[in-house]
């Protein structure tokens, strides 16, 4: 007795999908005397490669994988027939598995940030489907372009300090690889302080004889190192401005001869700048006899 012949006609799910996607294929067993095959395997290849089996239940055995490389992969299913059907393959199935879109997440710590204060920026970067995206990624700033950081286990980060105040729009872009597309996070807004200062003033002669020469000294400080400079510091005698002086590496002099007899109470105001925010002296009081 000749056994029954059979067509197998193979199916995907999803076709292109996105690496790392869950793709079933589906293999449907029919034969001449209307009884489905039951029971029996049917063999799913990619190529020459057996990816996995599939049992039939009325005509039909699947196989899913999420495994497939990006390319395009010939799949086929074999069905192996049995004492009364024969063996069948399917036609080639074009399965295209291409590049999955990225989610890129930016992160900064700490923010708010003062001026020169280290800031660590955080991209963390994942597949649409799972995975781990390899790579690079440039931290930018509007146009200015911040650092690039290599990706490991997802994540890349660098570290960068502000040299003056303001709200920056930051956005970290991701290259792309071979298996994930390129694509950027959303904006990230970080906001840079002023760095606050301190100032200390101090008089060369006090107490002082009336129409000695006194000169005062202010050293402006802060916290990020570098102090200020070129810019003025007010010296006042109560509410009433005695004169300025200009600051190099952080210093300020004044110099005045005109002091009334009493207690002149003096302090200093700095103006503060684009990095640095304004700050005033204690009162000095300043004894002309």
């Amino acid at each position: 007795m000749n056994k029954v012949p059979t067509t197998t006609v193979l199916a995907s799910s999803v076709n292109p999908s996105s690496f790392n996607q869950s793709v079933t294929f589906t293999a449907t067993v029919s034969s001449g005397i209307g009884i489905p095959p039951n029971g029996e395997l049917v063999i799913f290849k990619d190529g020459t490669t057996k990816l996995g089996t599939g049992t039939l239940s009325g005509g039909v055995a699947t196989y899913a994988t999420s495994t497939l490389k990006r390319s395009t992969h010939n799949i086929t299913a074999t069905y192996v027939g049995d004492l009364a059907l024969t063996a069948s393959t399917s036609a080639v199935l074009p399965q295209t598995v291409n590049q999955a879109t990225s989610a890129i997440i930016l992160t900064s710590v700490p923010n708010p940030s003062t001026v020169d204060q280290s800031v660590t920026f955080t991209a963390s970067v994942s597949g649409q489907f799972g995975g781990t995206p390899s790579g690079t990624v440039k931290f930018m700033a509007g146009t200015n372009f911040l650092g690039k950081g290599t990706l490991s286990n997802g994540q890349a980060s660098i570290n960068f300090a502000f040299k003056t105040s303001g709200v920056r729009s930051i956005i970290a872009n991701y290259s792309g690889d071979t298996n994930f597309l390129a694509g950027a996070s959303a904006p990230l807004q970080q906001t840079v302080a002023k760095a606050p200062t301190v100032i200390v003033l101090a008089s060369n002669q006090n107490p002082s004889r009336f129409n000695q020469s006194v000169m005062f000294t202010a050293t402006v400080s802060s916290g990020i190192g570098s102090p200020p400079d070129g810019e003025l510091v007010i010296f006042k005698g109560g509410t009433t401005k005695l004169g300025t002086g200009t600051l190099s590496g952080g210093v300020a002099t004044y110099t005045t001869s005109t002091l009334k007899r009493g207690t002149n109470h003096i302090t200093a105001t700095y103006g503060g700048d684009l990095a640095f925010a304004t700050s005033t002296s204690p009162v000095l009081p300043q004894t002309v006899d």
